[in-house]
C-alpha cells in the first residue's frame, strides 16, 4: 500500500488486494496480533491508561504515523462498505408473528382512542 493512499481514491477492490498481500507477507497470526495490539492501545488511550512504554511499543510496531492512520481509515471504510453490501443483499422483510389489525379492531381492544 502506498504511504498516501486513501480508500476513496483506490476503491474497495484495490484495498482488498492490499489486505490480501499484507496477510500473505506477514501471516495471518501476525496480522491478528497487530490488530489486537492496536485495539488494546486505542482502548488504553480512551481510558487515559496509556503509558510512555505503550507509546514506545506502538512506535516500534508502527513506525509511520501516517501509514498506520491511513491503514486504519481504509480498514474502517472497507468494513463499512462490506457491511452495507451484506445489508443490501439481505431480504428486506419484516415478519409479523401476528395478523395486522384494522384501526377499528385496535380501538375495540382498547389499544387506540376512538
Amino acid at each position: 500500500m502506498p504511504d498516501r493512499s486513501r480508500f476513496s481514491a483506490t476503491g474497495e477492490v484495490q484495498t482488498e488486494a492490499w489486505v490480501s498481500q499484507g496477510v500473505e507477507r506477514l501471516g495471518l497470526e501476525q496480522v491478528q496480533a497487530d490488530g489486537e495490539f492496536l485495539r488494546s492501545f486505542h482502548l488504553s488511550l480512551m481510558r487515559f491508561e496509556d503509558t510512555p512504554a505503550d507509546h514506545r511499543a506502538f512506535r516500534q510496531r508502527f513506525p509511520s504515523k501516517r501509514r498506520i492512520s491511513s491503514a486504519e481509515d481504509m480498514a474502517a471504510m472497507l468494513t463499512w462498505t462490506q457491511a452495507n453490501r451484506a445489508d443490501a443483499q439481505r431480504v428486506k422483510v419484516v415478519p409479523f408473528p401476528y395478523t395486522v389489525q384494522s384501526t377499528e379492531e385496535l380501538i375495540a381492544e382498547g389499544w387506540m382512542a376512538a
